[in-house]
């Protein structure tokens, strides 16, 4: 009882500039202060209750226990000398200003970036339950790493709130990290991502100097990259998705693919598309190959329109020793599924093959046996009529002669 009427006295002049806490305080009620101050001690916590809420409008400096069961605002710097006990409450950064965040290394439960002013952290955050992004951004400085524990549910972001630095994110499967640069909101997902307990870490950095374009590419973005750095464990599979908008200097979003180097300067390698949605200006392109393991460095980049260029060989052999040689492919890029032909037919207009699947004319092809005997055909000159679409809608149509030779 003696330790109640002290906590009540104390709430009593809570409105002051600023609240020493100098006894065992629970927090049961609604409560708000300019500026708290937990000097620490054998006998000195703060404990805020389950349902409960502790807003602070100035800094909180902490060198004892705090123990957050309920919710706590803090609107100005949260200098954590002590030890943050995070429960299941929820810690929510709401100022209107710049707040410096020196959390000790400690974890959050449940952390809310809000209010518009930038929060720079000052030393490595973990959050252990879900951190969502709604308003303000969150600057880890230097070589600090907002750490998001596995199963941590990562919500929100967008052009006002996200991570204006590195953000790990551990386990698998689905992650999404929501970082950005410069004022530029660029999201970053990974899809189906496997491997043996692996953190990573994403940063977005502008511009991208000198990327080496590969031969199959037109270009790769000047703008940024996206630069991955494997903290712990390993990875063996998952795609990766990242935003497109109109200052990365690309003119096809059907052409567009994501790549892939181990660092900047280097020679990209094209990792290609699965998929694209929305448009240059707000839109975003998924990998078709898996990602590496490692450290690597992530750019846009664009393919060769290849709409008025030959798609078909002129000639094979079944018996070269190259195995692209050995088949008749159909080698042009960026071709809709929908609508798709391919045909072979011999000097006398019978089909000695054909297929609708774009798939199989890509990655199969004709070896040389008629589809509909199963005899091989004579070495001679066929003829070949290839119909469609490319994904950016223009007409795919094109006819042309194939010599099969020894």
């Amino acid at each position: 009882m003696q330790i109640v009427s002290r906590v009540m006295r104390l709430k009593n002049h809570l409105n002051a500039n600023t609240l020493r806490l100098l006894a065992f305080i629970c927090f049961a009620t609604p409560v708000k202060a300019q500026t708290l101050f937990n000097l620490g001690g054998d006998d000195i916590e703060i404990f805020v209750s389950d349902g409960e809420i502790l807003t602070i409008t100035g800094d909180l400096n902490n060198s004892g226990d705090i123990i957050n069961a309920g919710s706590i605002f803090m609107g100005g710097n949260w200098v954590n000398n002590g030890t943050y006990n995070s429960l299941q409450g929820s810690f929510t950064l709401n100022g209107a200003n710049e707040q410096q965040i020196s959390h000790n290394g400690q974890d959050f439960f449940n952390l809310t970036i809000n209010g518009s002013g930038n929060k720079v952290l000052e030393s490595d955050v973990f959050v252990n339950n879900q951190i969502t992004f709604e308003n303000g951004l969150l600057s880890p400085a230097g070589d600090v790493t907002l750490f998001v524990r596995e199963n941590t549910m990562v919500m929100g972001g967008n052009e006002t709130s996200y991570v204006n630095g590195r953000l790990a994110v551990a386990g698998t499967g689905d992650l999404f990290f929501p970082v950005g640069k410069n004022g530029n909101y660029k999201p970053l997902n990974l899809y189906n991502l496997q491997g043996t307990s692996p953190v990573l870490g994403f940063e977005v950095f502008e511009p991208n100097p000198d990327p080496q374009t590969p031969r199959e590419l037109q270009a790769i973005s000047e703008t940024r990259y996206w630069q991955k750095t494997q903290l712990s464990g390993t990875t063996s599979g998952g795609r990766v998705e990242l935003s497109i908008s109109e200052d990365d200097g690309l003119t096809d979003l059907f052409l567009t693919v994501v790549t892939e180097t181990d660092r900047p300067g280097e020679v990209f390698q094209n990792l290609g598309r699965s998929q694209t949605t929305g448009d240059l200006s707000n839109g975003s392109v998924t990998s078709e190959a898996f990602i590496g393991n490692g450290n690597k460095v992530y750019a846009l980049g664009q393919e060769v329109d290849l709409t008025g260029i030959d798609c078909v060989p002129n000639a094979f052999s079944t018996l070269s020793p190259d195995r692209e040689e050995r088949v008749i492919k159909v080698y042009c890029s960026n071709i809709s599924e929908d609508d798709f032909s391919f045909r072979i037919y011999d000097k006398w207009g019978l089909i000695v093959y054909e297929t609708t699947s774009l798939e199989e004319a890509t990655q199969s092809g004709w070896n040389g046996i008629n589809s509909n005997t199963g005899n091989p055909e004579k070495n001679d000159v066929y003829r070949y009529v290839l119909s469609g679409k490319f994904l950016n809608g223009n007409e795919l149509s094109r006819v042309g002669t194939i010599t099969k030779i020894n």
